[in-house]
């Protein structure tokens, strides 16, 4: 028995509209900018233009975006088949939280449909592999997390639910990174 989430669509074209307006926006900026923005602005947007073609590209696949199963961890953006169990040697939950101040006072506020799950595996060799991939796993590694990022609220899903579901097939930890000050916790 395997649980399936599909692609959360109205997150989905959120995101591409987002990415193809700063796309646009930096690349027809980007010539009057002068000096750094020049080409700051270009690589940024050509940048955002690529995430929204992905973005697009995941609209129109077919099938869940994420899938736990007795076989393993599959997620469309990272690989067409599970990864399995025994390969996977790391996972972390980054939780995240909206910030509020008003008047010297902060206040955070849980926002779940943005949580984060990271995983690591023992070898990558068999799995898709390209510059994006590589830069996206290379910065995750650099900010001390497991290189595979899960968007969890790319999932049409409760994140709880998919962590549950999650804890039914790999014994390991899940280790919780609360992003909070220490004393505002």
């Amino acid at each position: 028995m395997s649980a399936e989430f599909p692609l959360h669509r109205g997150r989905a074209w959120l995101g591409v509209a987002a990415s193809l307006a700063f796309g646009v926006l930096c690349l027809v900026t980007a010539p009057f900018g002068g000096g750094l923005w020049t080409i700051f602005g270009a690589v940024f947007g050509l940048g955002c233009l690529a995430a929204a073609l992905y973005g697009l590209r995941l609209l129109f696949r077919k099938g869940p975006v994420l899938v736990i199963s007795a076989e393993g961890l599959t997620y469309a953006p990272f690989a067409n088949r599970p990864a399995p169990w025994n390969e996977i040697t790391a996972m972390t939950r980054i939780l995240s939280f909206g910030r509020m101040q008003v008047l010297g006072r902060v206040t955070w506020t849980r926002a779940p449909s943005a949580d984060q799950l990271n995983f690591a595996l023992a070898d990558y060799r068999a799995y898709p592999n390209g510059v994006f991939r590589a830069l996206s796993r290379t910065l995750q590694h650099m900010g001390g997390l497991p290189p595979i990022s899960i968007q969890l609220g790319s999932a049409d899903g409760d994140g709880d639910a998919i962590i549950a579901e999650i804890k039914k097939y790999w014994t390991g930890h899940i280790a919780e990174y609360d992003p909070r000050p220490a004393d505002q916790r």
